[in-house]
């Protein structure tokens, strides 16, 4: 293989693993729709075409960036490759490889993205290993292609592994598998805090009393937080948004009560987010809250600034100014609602807001099913 051959396939990995990186980031933007996500994935799925063409060639090249870096978005590709190819020893001996490290999430994300007849060809053996990464590699592919492996999943729910029992609820939750509610329960009992993944899963499954758990992980800060406190504002319509958004002030999950304070109807909603916007610490939050709420894009629209010097001195003084979020300008949006008001609001509809709309959908019935809200649509690669 030539020098110059060579050095086009690492870019054509480089790249995939860069613009992985990227789209795996946006998933939950407020900043970012899903026609920009489409185009992310049309670039990223023809980087990955490329290094199909000669995969023999492309291997070298990954094997290099899995020694330097071994990092999840160049395993990702690596796993991709090894599923494209069919390479099933491959494939095994990067999960020997990375079983139990970091990475790891690059080789389960892989499945997404991957043709389903090449991952359907290779399941059944996958399903032999007993390994927990070989069976997370599974729950994976069957989260990715919304396949129910019926019996194995009330097995892995039992599983010791608390990553397996994780992810199998959060498939049972996906698949609106009421009739394993029992299992998802006891797999939560299993721990003194309960996981997200599993306490999702069961408020999924309209489980009774996950109330207390939701708000108390919403107001731990933890890496799914925000979607618990989601989960507690959107389900159990029992009892309504408003008095919900006022429990997570309360507990002190502020910065939650502002952000979702904007799926709550009302002009006096209006005037309490701009007025969040005057604390430092809650700015940005009432920015996503109001943007989502009136589908704009912060990036374009003149009612946000990333000039400090456009906010009040006593709100640009306690800012993070090293997040380039925009900030959302109070003085501004005022104006806006006084003269625009809703009606001309805009047509942006981001990443978060499709996500927020999965979840209600979900909680529609307690066997409805989750879609993902940004499911790659380019799969099949030219």
């Amino acid at each position: 293989m030539s020098d110059a051959y060579a050095h086009v396939l690492r870019i054509h990995a480089e790249d995939a693993s860069f613009l992985w990186s990227q789209w795996r980031a946006d998933l939950e933007s407020i900043d970012v729709d899903r026609e920009h996500g489409k185009f992310q994935e049309r670039r990223l799925a023809l980087h990955l075409a490329a290094l199909t063409l000669n995969p023999s060639a492309a291997w070298p090249v990954i094997d290099d960036q899995l020694e330097l870096y071994a990092d999840p978005s160049d395993l990702f590709v690596a796993t991709w490759l090894a599923i494209e190819s069919e390479g099933t020893p491959r494939l095994a001996a990067l999960v020997d490889r990375f079983q139990g490290q970091e990475a790891e999430v690059g080789l389960l994300a892989a499945m997404q993205w991957s043709r389903e007849s090449a991952v359907r060809h290779q399941l059944r053996e996958w399903v032999m290993h007993s390994d927990p990464l070989s069976k997370r590699l599974v729950i994976a592919a069957c989260r990715a292609f919304h396949i129910d492996p019926r019996d194995h999943l009330r097995q892995w729910l039992a599983d010791p592994a608390l990553k397996v029992r994780a992810e199998a609820s959060a498939l049972a939750g996906m698949l609106g598998r009421a009739d394993l509610l029992p299992d998802v329960i006891s797999a939560m009992e299993q721990e003194k805090e309960a996981e997200p993944d599993i306490l999702h899963a069961a408020a999924l499954l309209h489980a009774e009393h996950t109330t207390d758990q939701l708000i108390a992980d919403a107001a731990s800060g933890g890496r799914l937080s925000d979607r618990s406190a989601l989960l507690f504002v959107i389900s159990n319509t029992d009892q309504n948004w408003r008095s919900k958004i006022r429990t997570l002030w309360e507990v002190g999950s502020k910065a939650h009560a502002v952000r979702l304070a904007g799926l709550v109807p009302g002009s006096d909603v209006d005037r309490w987010l701009v007025e969040q916007m005057s604390d430092p610490n809650l700015i940005r939050a009432a920015g996503n809250g109001f943007a989502t709420r009136f589908a704009l894009e912060r990036e374009a629209s003149e009612l946000f600034t990333s000039d400090l010097n456009d906010l009040p001195p006593d709100v640009a003084s306690g800012v993070d100014a090293d997040q380039s979020a925009p900030f959302p300008v109070a003085e501004r949006i005022e104006e806006w609602l006084a003269s625009k008001l809703p009606e001309q609001a805009g047509s942006f509809v981001s990443h978060r807001r499709l996500m927020i709309t999965s979840y209600e959908n979900a909680l529609a019935a307690s066997d409805a099913s989750l879609e993902h809200w940004c499911s790659p649509t380019f799969i099949q690669l030219p």
